[in-house]
């Protein structure tokens, strides 16, 4: 073990359970002795890798018995590692179906597997709750449709910064191209039966063309095939670390991103740091609700080709990788290492440690493959050809006929195979839906903001004419009552006068001009709209 893995839980649990494990006298174990040999300090897992080789290469016996590999490294060093299964045929017993396949090379088993990870997507639940409905997306019509959604609100509000979906599309877009493919129609990058390339194909081609399209429509930000990944090796002070050394966690948790691809053992990181949102965790989504996926990894042990005792490692090996240690490490020690053996996910004390969402989720997600038991040495060539093709294609005009054609070439000639594929035809399908331009937003705002003023100086005239026309009514009614005041007061006059009848008809006709204003506001009294107009006129120019 490394240094700080040494010094770590799992290394502490190790260390007292080796010796617990030495010391019991049933199958010979007494006459063990396990040292856990001690790396430098400082020294990181690539140089424990070169040591491995150097080592095979050389055929040195007293360098290694049982060795720890993480699941991508598997085909590399297979030419190192004996074959377990010629061992005890029933050494796969119990173990995820998916999980101990990808420990086969060449139908040989050279790795027991100690734990798994896998790809799984979180989101944040806060803002999916405030602008979508219906909860997580189930395919990739409701990554899209609710990515849109999310999005059209953000952009409304100037947040160009927020994306739908984000994920370590750099060195680890390997990963995420062998889910898209295993979420539609079991797609592969690598034949698992024949170990031939199966890329160039009109499936393949179908669906990474689909997820391509969200770059042009935002859900993708297309600076995040820049951002730096955390090391693919990780002590566990970086684990702890983790959102420091990956841009795309960070931007997750800085909340810029709705939807985030990552690992399951990454639920535990989250939950380590105080994070400002509600979020969840679910499965890779596919093509349509019927495939949840995760990209296989996760770590196992293995025999050296070259130990001087291969009977006594291969014991420690299947003992490392037992139920008993899986289970103890989990449910004594706390250690939240997610076990290769299905009949832990059920498992109440197990799951109460690991959170239920993480047995669930291992329970259920198909495994999606990665390439790296069936290439063999070429893996690191090989992932490197997939993740660099793949962010040309997602960036570039080019094509995705032409994206696979050269990938396929690349891999064929890499891996000396004759390529064989057919011409790829097909109908690309429609892009998502489309979320405007920035310049567009712009423009859009623009002209609601000159509409929202409009509208507000329309209210506030309408009001104040309404105002001036109850104003101009309360004054005619107050004329004309004082003008039916006169006007009895003056006939009253008259009655008392005695004069007769034409008298009174010839003093009606000389009333003065003050009394012919009065006749007409009383014969007027219900005010026209020229008045108002007038009104409007003299308080508002």
């Amino acid at each position: 073990m490394l240094s700080d893995q040494l010094s770590s839980p799992y290394g502490q649990y190790v260390t007292r359970n080796a010796r617990i494990f030495t010391s019991t006298p049933t199958n010979g174990n007494s006459n063990l002795k396990i040292e856990l040999k001690k790396f430098p300090a400082g020294q990181d897992y690539n140089e424990y890798l070169n040591q491995l080789r150097s080592a095979c290469d050389q055929g040195l016996t007293d360098a290694f018995d049982v060795v720890m590999l993480e699941a991508t490294v598997l085909g590399e060093f297979a030419d190192c590692l004996v074959d377990l299964s010629a061992w005890d045929a029933k050494m796969t017993d119990g173990f995820a179906t998916q999980v101990i396949a990808n420990s086969y090379v060449n139908k040989r088993l050279v790795s027991l597997p100690t734990e798994v990870d896998f790809g799984v997507m979180f989101f944040n639940n806060d803002v999916l709750e405030k602008y979508s409905s219906g909860g997580p997306p189930t395919n990739f019509d409701e990554i899209e449709s609710k990515s849109d959604a999310v999005l059209r609100a953000m952009r409304a509000v100037d947040n160009y910064g927020f994306s739908g979906f984000t994920g370590q599309l750099r060195e680890y877009l390997t990963a995420q191209v062998a889910e898209w493919l295993a979420g539609y129609n079991k797609s592969m990058i690598v034949d698992t039966k024949t170990g031939l390339v199966a890329i160039e194909t009109n499936s393949a081609a179908r669906v990474i063309n689909r997820v391509s399209t969200w770059t042009g429509i935002n859900i993708i930000d297309p600076s995040d095939f820049t951002l730096d990944a955390a090391p693919l090796y990780l002590t566990p002070s970086q684990i702890d670390n983790l959102i420091d050394l990956d841009a795309s966690l960070a931007r997750f948790v800085n909340e810029r991103s709705l939807f985030l691809r990552h690992w399951a053992s990454t639920y535990y990181v989250l939950l380590k740091n105080s994070i400002s949102f509600g979020w969840g965790v679910g499965p890779v989504v596919g093509w349509d609700a019927s495939q949840n996926v995760g990209a296989l990894g996760g770590w196992g042990v293995g025999v050296f080709k070259y130990s001087d005792n291969p009977a006594a490692a291969v014991k420690v090996a299947s003992w490392l990788a037992s139920n008993q240690m899986q289970r103890g490490a989990i449910t004594t020690d706390k250690i939240k290492k997610i076990p290769s053996r299905t009949n832990l996910y059920n498992d109440k004390d197990v799951c109460k440690v690991l959170d239920q969402d993480i047995c669930d989720l291992a329970r259920n997600v198909q495994f999606a493959i990665r390439p790296s038991s069936l290439v063999g040495r070429h893996y690191a060539n090989v992932t490197k050809m997939i993740s660099s093709q793949m962010a040309t294609f997602f960036l570039t005009p080019e094509t995705i006929v032409e994206a696979l054609t050269q990938l396929s070439i690349d891999l064929h000639t890499e891996l000396g195979q004759p390529r064989t594929g057919g011409a790829i035809n097909i109908n690309p399908p429609a892009p998502g839906k489309t979320v405007p331009s920035h310049m567009q937003i712009q423009l859009m705002g623009l002209c609601g903001v000159i509409l929202v003023s409009c509208t507000v100086i329309y209210l506030t005239k309408r009001k104040q004419i309404d105002e001036n026309i109850k104003e101009a009514g309360d004054k005619l009614k107050v004329l004309a009552q004082t003008a039916k005041q006169e006007v009895i007061m003056k006939t009253q006059k008259r009655a008392d006068l005695d004069f007769g009848a034409n008298e009174f008809t010839h003093l009606d006709e000389e009333m003065d001009e003050d009394d012919k204003k009065v006749g007409l506001a009383k014969k007027g009294a219900q005010p026209g709209y020229s008045a108002v107009k007038e009104a409007e006129k003299d308080d508002f120019v």
